[in-house]
């Protein structure tokens, strides 16, 4: 909302009475918006504050979600804390959020950051970097394996584990956590291949 004045006047010109009440005409009707829009600003704020979630109330209370006009206050327009903790924060909990691999070698498998829960839900296993795991040692000819993500919780140091399928890794620490990623099979010369995420 912007004041514009429909006339100009120079100095040492008359003015004519009709413009210069036009002018103070348009300051009136600029000023009396302007208070208009204050008093509905001042009951919109009223509105959000009588309305506003209290931050120590309980899983039960709902916040309410304000429309563009700010006019709404239907249950069926509000987020309950509840809902969020059992249907967002689970959605979290059970996916997987990054961590793609891919076959980059003979016997090697990369895999991107990112981040998961354990097996158990329980526990973030998070890989902040890229890794590139080669497995030389102990895979078999013509075998399919479970890919798992393992990480010791007091190092927080996760790599990738190759289990024969339909097992797990096993718990060498009594602090070892786990996810299966996917499956990876072996050719008759073991090099790895078909790797399958999820």
């Amino acid at each position: 909302m912007s004041l514009i004045i429909p006339y100009k006047f120079k100095g040492g010109t008359s003015a004519k009475a009709q413009e210069v009440n036009a002018n103070f005409e348009q300051v009136r009707t600029f000023c009396n918006n302007l208070e208009t829009a204050v008093a509905s600003d001042e009951l919109s704020i009223a509105e959000l504050q009588n309305g506003k979630a209290n931050i120590n109330g309980d899983m039960q209370q709902l916040f309410k979600v304000a429309t563009p006009n700010n006019t709404s206050t239907d249950n069926d327009k509000a987020v309950n804390v509840r809902y969020v903790n059992d249907n967002v924060i689970s959605v979290l909990k059970y996916g997987i959020f990054g961590l793609k691999m891919y076959i980059s070698g003979e016997n090697s498998i990369a895999m991107a950051p990112g981040a998961c829960y354990d097996s158990t839900y329980q526990y973030p296993i998070v890989s902040p970097i890229s890794t590139n795991t080669t497995f030389s040692v102990g895979i078999t000819a013509s075998t399919t394996y479970d890919i798992y993500i393992v990480m010791r919780l007091s190092t927080n140091s996760p790599y990738l584990e190759l289990c024969v399928e339909n097992s797990t890794p096993s718990l060498v620490y009594d602090d070892i956590v786990y996810r299966k990623l996917g499956k990876v099979s072996t050719d008759a010369d073991t090099h790895l291949i078909n790797l399958v995420e999820g």
